[in-house]
């Protein structure tokens, strides 16, 4: 775990206005704006909804994980917005 990172991650359930406010709050405190679910989709070339339908939840809920990874073991100061089922893994919620 890093316990160093200028990181803020922002989770909520959907439509909450996570995007809105990380947007914002990465404006004002000089930080990049990631989202999970983006990251998510460009690095598997498919949109969310193409993942659950086939590939599954579970899945998904792999690749949720494996972005977290990425993109908070990077050196940069991010504000990052999660989906709304991130936090419910054990896993997560440690990273």
């Amino acid at each position: 775990m890093n316990t160093t990172s200028k990181n803020v991650i922002l989770i909520g359930f959907m439509g909450a206005g996570k995007t809105s406010i990380g947007q914002e709050l990465a404006a004002r405190s000089g930080r990049t704006f990631l989202d999970t679910d983006e990251y998510i989709e460009k690095k598997s070339g498919m949109t969310i909804s193409h993942i659950f339908d086939a590939m599954g939840e579970e899945a998904f809920r792999k690749m949720e994980t494996e972005a977290l990874r990425d993109l908070i073991s990077t050196s940069g100061s991010y504000v990052i917005s999660v989906g709304g089922g991130l936090p419910m893994r054990a896993e997560n919620r440690t990273l």
